[in-house]
């Protein structure tokens, strides 16, 4: 993999891009660190870019919590867990509609720091 990685990445001057996705414990945090410290490649954390935008303060809590309602913990920041609880519960079209509707609220976001 690694060497076809870097044979692509010598014959392309243009960027790509390149998803890592996988289940918990597939090796996802063990192949973005091995492509940014061994091959210097750039990667954007999107799991971590969310969780930014959740904390308190971020561009995401107000829009999220004006859609969701209680979905704040103490100290400001968006609660993943009510906000998870609040989406899992719903059934159906519901469930699919609210889904939907934080998609639109984060993914602009996430592409916004993405693009800094």
């Amino acid at each position: 993999l690694m060497a076809t990685l870097t044979a692509a990445a010598s014959l392309s001057p243009k960027p790509r891009v390149l998803g890592v996705t996988g289940g918990i414990a597939m090796g996802k945090s063990t192949i973005t660190s091995l492509l940014q410290n061994v091959y210097r490649i750039p990667f954007h954390d999107a799991d971590q870019c969310v969780r930014r935008l959740y904390a308190k303060g971020g561009p995401a809590v107000a829009p999220v919590a004006a859609a969701f309602g209680d979905v704040l913990s103490e100290d400001g920041a968006i609660d993943r867990a009510k906000l998870g609880a609040k989406l899992t519960h719903l059934e159906g079209a519901a469930r699919t509609k609210a889904f939907e509707r934080l998609d639109a609220i984060v993914h602009p976001l996430v592409r916004k720091e993405r693009e800094r």
